[in-house]
């Protein structure tokens, strides 16, 4: 499955406006991220999405560690 791919500057605009407001996690020294729903949400900001390297193989173990859906 191909994800779209994002830079560090183009996720730090995503998270700072709506509907994105604080909602992904940014693993700093990459150069390319790709977002992932986890199945965490808060009351404020709804779903949490977490930013991992556009290079990260999506494993069971990955999918786990993060609870990706």
């Amino acid at each position: 499955m191909n994800y779209a791919s994002y830079g560090a500057a183009e996720l730090q605009q995503k998270n700072a406006r709506f509907p994105w407001i604080n909602t992904s996690l940014v693993t700093p020294n990459h150069s390319a991220y790709t977002l992932h729903a986890t199945g965490d949400a808060t009351l404020q900001s709804g779903r949490i999405y977490v930013a991992l390297p556009s290079t990260v193989k999506l494993t069971e173990e990955t999918k786990k560690k993060y609870n990706i859906m």
